[in-house]
């Protein structure tokens, strides 16, 4: 099998991607997941909060797009990739980093978190930075 799905969410088996979730989605915290891939989570308006697991590495484009009402984030340390995750939504009003602030900046030095982002906080475990 190419795709297998757990917890309301389609994986592509191989590559240990998260393609779609539904409504009610938990994302495997078992190792079969390690990248969200682009418009993942696309147009889920009832997305207020959401916890990616330890061992996600990386966060597709427009991974959340159209998620107007997610206004926070927990990212863990293991991503270490990131490309326009919130390109075409609103501003999340906070992100839960689990690493520090120089490794969040080390993430962003090749990326960026997408065009439309203004008013935000990112807390890591050693401080936090707000863009306004």
């Amino acid at each position: 099998a190419y795709y297998h799905s757990s917890g309301n969410c389609l994986i592509d088996t191989n590559n240990k991607a998260l393609i779609h979730v539904a409504i009610g989605a938990q994302i495997p915290a078992d190792g079969s997941v390690e990248r969200i891939e682009d418009l993942a989570f696309f147009g889920h308006t009832y997305l207020k909060k959401l916890v990616l697991p330890h061992g996600i590495n990386y966060i597709g484009t427009e991974a959340f797009k159209g998620c107007t009402n997610l206004k926070e984030i927990h990212i863990p340390v293991t991503v270490t990739g990131i490309n326009y995750p919130f390109e075409g939504c609103v501003d999340p009003a906070t992100i839960y980093y689990g690493g520090t602030v120089a490794q969040w900046h080390a993430i962003l030095r090749s990326t960026y978190l997408g065009d439309n982002l203004q008013d935000f906080v990112v807390i890591c475990t050693d401080g936090k930075i707000e863009t306004k």
